[in-house]
């Protein structure tokens, strides 16, 4: 399988070096296609091997890929942004060649989302699936000015898109300021209103409207959007689904809790294999103190890509990891008063990530009266890894003053 590894770009020099260096063993070739950057982008590309296209940017996304798209040369296509890079490249490309035929049009990829919570500075993650990787034939293109995507282009071809596994694709949004990230959103939102303009009945980017304005802390914009939308008997399953799980958090944090597994539960009676739903119905039973109830949605969330198939995935839907999953239970445990489960259950996650914060946390907080030699090691830890996250250096503080 030939590859042309496509990167859209604009003042990206802090990123585009390790983007490139995640790909370049399995490119054939490397298109980076820029909007006139005025730092280093451009010759940080050049230096490690792309071919460079400058473009007017005109406000339109779809547009700067699809260019990219025409100048490929290859018989595949991957598609990074400049704030991601790949891992496990070369088992990527042997996984799409075993699972390609004549029918594939494009493969969905798990992407890991690291953000910054703006309340405390936690770095967060969370997998989600993309379409990146898809065949370079006529007639697959991305569609609308932002948000844009290419699966419907080839689903109407004919094509099947799947889903591999052995890879995955890591965005660094926790590395933006959120000056620059509010600034993006606003902007995504002004396209997505421009978008709204012509077509108003654009289920995709009336979706994405909601999103925005739920970023932006237009929350009873948001929810009134969300729930139109999982009403709207047009939306489709997916959209549905996703609509009635956002919504659900969105009461959530208003303490409707009631309401909130209502919406919930309606996501998940249409669609009873998604993870995000049982994610956000066990949340909601531990603010309810139903600790039981918790555990049992919790257990039901997957923890491995290869058990979903690409119809069933909806946006911010893929699973959690082992390590996320066994924290929450443990939580559970602990808030019943089952501390020695709990404290297990918490040490399974660390074997599963030795460097999962909230498992890392959560155990130093038990051991700081009796433990606190080994409590101090682990706040440390934490703050390592996570410089900015307030409630360790809270803890830190409180741990240098008792002693």
């Amino acid at each position: 399988m030939s590859l042309t590894v496509c990167i859209i770009t604009k003042n990206e020099e802090k990123f585009i070096g390790q983007c490139i260096d995640s790909i370049s063993a399995i490119s054939s070739e490397i298109i980076v296609v820029d909007s006139k950057s005025t730092d280093n982008t451009v010759h940080i590309a050049l230096e490690k091997g792309a071919v460079v296209y400058t473009i007017d940017w005109i406000n339109d996304y779809s547009f700067a890929r699809n260019y990219a798209i025409e100048k490929a040369k290859s018989d595949w296509i991957l598609f990074l942004d400049a704030d991601e890079y790949l891992i496990n490249a070369k088992k990527l490309m042997q996984e799409a060649y075993r699972k390609s035929d004549s029918n594939t049009g494009g493969f969905l990829i798990e992407r890991l989302d690291k953000y910054r919570r703006k309340e405390d500075g936690k770095i967060e993650q969370y997998p989600i699936g993309l379409v990146r990787l898809f065949k370079n034939i006529p007639g697959i293109e991305f569609k609308g000015t932002v948000h844009e995507q290419i699966n419907t282009t080839i689903t109407s071809n004919g094509l099947k898109i799947k889903i591999l596994e052995k890879s995955k694709i890591i965005h660094q949004v926790h590395k933006s300021t959120d000056d620059f990230i509010d600034h993006k959103q606003m902007y995504y939102l002004h396209l997505i209103e421009k978008e709204l303009e012509l077509d108003p009945n654009n289920i995709w980017m009336q979706y994405q409207h909601a999103k925005t304005l739920w970023y932006l802390n237009r929350k009873q914009e948001a929810k009134t959007e969300f729930l139109s939308l999982a009403q709207n008997n047009k939306a489709g399953i997916v959209i549905t689904c996703s609509s009635l799980c956002n919504l659900a958090i969105l009461l959530s944090e208003e303490e409707l809790f009631e309401t909130a597994l209502e919406n919930v539960t309606k996501s998940l009676n249409i669609n009873p294999n998604q993870s995000l739903g049982y994610l956000i119905a066990g949340n909601i039973h531990y603010k309810l103190s139903n600790y039981t109830l918790s555990v049992n949605c919790y257990k039901k969330v997957k923890t491995k890509i290869n058990l979903l198939k690409y119809e069933e995935v909806i946006p911010g839907d893929l699973y959690v990891y082992p390590e996320e999953k066994l924290y929450r239970i443990a939580l559970c445990y602990l808030a019943q008063g089952k501390r020695i489960a709990g404290i297990f259950l918490l040490k399974r996650a660390l074997s599963k990530n030795k460097l999962h914060t909230s498992s890392l946390y959560t155990l130093a907080l038990i051991e700081m009266r009796k433990k606190p030699s080994k409590a101090l090691e682990k706040i440390n830890l934490c703050l390592k890894l996570n410089h900015e996250w307030t409630e360790p250096q809270l803890a830190l503080n409180k741990l240098i003053q008792h002693n």
